[in-house]
């Protein structure tokens, strides 16, 4: 029989069996035609493997490997999905850092910092504000801290002693017994970080030798203030008879480093405003009487008229040692004409 072009046999100068020479071309890995047993147009079969999307290779019009393009999607950071080696959903990993729990930032969608929101846990009903601050009267230049005379003479009130004018704070601290390393107590507020003369919250507290101050619980490192939310808030801090202070700048509360008022009279909204009592300390005026918000002729009138009286827990006390002498008028004499900024005073 004659040779053909389908019998099988590579003859008539065909380059394989029936094909090429006379007869039709032959088959190829790259004739884009899916013959001669290919998985797939010139891949599988005789041909190399084809191209998938879990094989590891970026081909096939693929965006990155094995996604993007005839593949699924590639995995982003805003995908909504923890893919791609993320610590959580859209984070971590080749993503920005995960908001935490723990990071001390009010971020993410939490509500107070580190709390709230769907992720983390439910917010205390209480914010802690961490402050120090030191009083003129009571500092002692030989050991860097305050001394604790009025505590140490059971003089300290056991309720917060700013129920009355000026003041007339209405809250109900009032404890058993005070700490031994108390100095006094001091009111402190939370003003509106819009308008410094707005008062969220007020608290009464302890200051202690060391300037910290303290939450009446005589544990907590700061003070409670309860039913307020986490935010930025000035801080005002009065006291019976030092100029109060309020911060010059806003503070989120909770807070995790301490407010520092000792270490720049900067840290005081307002010029003069505190008084430098030793190298690079810095403290609260001791002077103001009355607690008006200014040192002057009116506190002299109110010294004057408690002279003498000893033992005694009274404003005139300019030096916080239970009696009312001519120290506290040296101390009082050496302010006198300080002026408290406008939001302080009453």
């Amino acid at each position: 029989a004659c040779a053909t072009c389908n019998d099988g046999i590579q003859n008539q100068g065909e380059t394989d069996v029936d094909c090429g020479g006379p007869c039709p071309a032959c088959a190829t890995c790259n004739d884009g035609i899916q013959n001669q047993g290919e998985a797939d147009v010139d891949c599988g079969g005789p041909c190399p493997a084809c191209a998938t999307c879990s094989d590891g290779i970026q081909n096939q019009g693929e965006a990155d490997i094995d996604c993007g393009g005839p593949c699924p999607a590639c995995a982003t950071c805003s995908d909504g999905i923890q893919n791609q080696g993320e610590m959580g959903v859209d984070c971590g990993g080749p993503c920005p850092a995960c908001l935490v729990c723990s990071d001390g930032v009010l971020n993410g969608n939490e509500t107070g910092v580190d709390c709230g929101g769907a992720d983390c846990p439910p917010c205390d009903d209480f914010i802690i504000l961490m402050a120090r601050l030191m009083l003129e009267g009571a500092y002692d230049n030989a050991s860097g801290t305050m001394l604790t005379n009025l505590n140490d003479d059971g003089l300290l009130p056991y309720q917060q002693p700013f129920n009355n004018t000026p003041w007339n704070y209405s809250g109900n601290e009032n404890v058993a017994n005070i700490p031994p390393d108390v100095v006094d107590w001091v009111l402190v507020e939370l003003r509106d970080k819009m308008d410094r003369n707005i008062v969220i919250a007020q608290q009464a507290g302890y200051v202690l030798s060391d300037g910290t101050i303290m939450d009446i619980d005589g544990v907590t490192d700061g003070i409670k203030f309860y039913g307020v939310l986490s935010d930025f808030y000035y801080i005002v801090v009065r006291h019976k008879n030092h100029l109060d202070i309020m911060s010059s700048r806003l503070t989120i509360v909770p807070n995790i480093e301490h407010l520092d008022f000792t270490v720049s009279t900067g840290e005081a909204f307002g010029i003069n405003q505190q008084k430098e009592l030793a190298t690079n300390v810095f403290g609260m005026y001791a002077g103001d009487i009355n607690a008006d918000g200014v040192i002057s002729l009116f506190d002299f009138n109110d010294y004057a008229a408690q002279l003498a009286m000893l033992n005694t827990y009274i404003e005139g006390d300019c030096n916080l040692d239970g009696s009312v002498t001519i120290s506290d008028f040296n101390t009082y004499f050496l302010n006198a004409s300080v002026i408290g900024v406008n939001e302080i005073r009453y």
